[in-house]
C-alpha cells in the first residue's frame, strides 16, 4: 500500500546548516541519547523549545555616542592644561561624569580613553568551528527557528551553534538611553570646541569655561533622569 502524501508544509525538505566547535557532534549524540530522542528529534526540539533568556542593558545611539565622545576628548585636553584650582576641579568631575556615562551606555572599554589607543590588547583570534552538521525541517519549523533568532538578535547559523552547544541562549540586548538629541549636544560641541582650542594656543584653562561645564552638567543630567 502506498503512503500517504504529506502536504508541502509537513515535508521536512529544508535543510539548516550548522557548524559546530570541536567535539559538539559527540557531546550533541551523547545529550540526545540522554534525552531518548534520535539527534535530529533533539536538535529540533531544542532550536524551537530551548530557553531564549533576553537581558537588556543600557545604550547610547551610536551619534549621540559620537558627540559625547568628542565633547570627552576636549574635556581630556582641558584637564591636562593649567588652571586654577576650583577650574580644575569642575573640568575634572565633568570629565568623570561624562566617562561614566559612555561606559554605562557602551560598555567599560568604551569609555573615554585614558592611554594612547593603539596600545589596546589585540582581539583574540576568532573560535574555529570545524565540525558541520545539517539538520532538515520543514518550512513551518524553519520560520520559527529563524524567527527565535531574530529575536535573540542572532543570525540563524549562530542561533543554532550556541542553542545546540550550550542548550540555552543568554542574548544581550540594547535599550536606548533617552536623552538630548545629536543636534542639541553637537550645538553645545561647537562652542566647546572652540573653547578648547583657544585654551590649547593659550597653555591655559581659563574660568570663562565654568559657564560651558555647567551647561554640560545640564545636559548630563537630562540623561540620568532618564534612567
Amino acid at each position: 500500500m502506498a503512503r500517504p502524501a504529506l502536504a508541502a508544509s509537513a515535508r521536512r525538505d529544508c535543510i539548516i546548516g550548522i557548524r559546530l566547535p570541536q567535539g559538539g557532534k559527540a557531546a550533541l549524540k551523547r545529550r540526545a541519547r540522554s534525552a531518548r530522542r534520535s539527534t535530529a528529534a533533539h536538535m529540533r526540539h531544542l532550536l524551537i523549545c530551548g530557553p531564549v533568556e533576553i537581558v537588556w542593558h543600557e545604550a547610547l545611539a551610536l551619534p549621540v555616542y559620537q558627540e559625547l565622545r568628542a565633547i570627552g576628548i576636549n574635556l581630556r585636553q582641558l584637564s591636562e592644561l593649567p588652571a586654577e584650582v576650583a577650574v580644575r576641579e569642575a573640568i575634572r568631575v565633568s570629565h568623570k561624569r561624562l566617562s561614566a556615562l559612555l561606559a554605562i551606555g557602551l560598555g567599560a572599554s568604551r569609555a573615554l580613553p585614558e592611554d594612547d589607543e593603539e596600545d589596546a590588547v589585540p582581539s583574540p583570534a576568532p573560535q574555529s568551528f570545524p565540525e558541520p552538521c545539517f539538520l532538515r525541517t520543514t518550512r513551518d519549523e524553519r520560520e520559527v527557528i529563524a524567527a527565535l533568532a531574530a529575536r535573540a538578535g542572532l543570525t540563524l547559523s549562530d542561533y543554532a551553534r550556541e542553542m545546540l552547544t550550550s542548550e540555552k541562549i543568554i542574548a544581550h540586548r540594547p535599550r536606548e538611553i533617552e536623552g538630548p538629541s545629536p543636534e542639541r549636544l553637537h550645538a553645545f560641541g561647537v562652542d566647546f570646541n572652540a573653547f578648547t582650542h583657544q585654551a590649547n594656543i593659550d597653555r591655559f584653562a581659563r574660568g570663562e569655561v565654568l559657564p560651558l561645564l555647567r551647561a554640560l552638567d545640564a545636559l548630563l543630567g537630562a540623561f540620568e533622569r532618564e534612567d
